[in-house]
């Protein structure tokens, strides 16, 4: 499927850092390589531990269960 995407890695002046680049380069192409590549596990997984996602029968949010 072409989305009209194109990825790159190439050096990041903002963190300086190699990886993917969307069109350029953005502050979220930083903030994603850091959660998959450097964010330590606790952390990662204390973050995602507050992910809430909505249950449309109950009509609640609950909170995300990790498999």
């Amino acid at each position: 499927m072409d989305n009209g995407l194109s990825y790159t890695k190439e050096h990041c002046s903002v963190c300086d850092a190699v990886h993917t680049m969307l069109d350029g380069g953005d502050i979220i192409d930083c903030m994603i390589y850091y959660r998959h590549n450097i964010e330590p596990k606790e952390i990662r997984e204390e973050r995602e531990a507050k992910v809430e996602v909505w249950d449309p029968v109950k009509k609640e949010w609950n909170y995300k269960v990790r498999k």
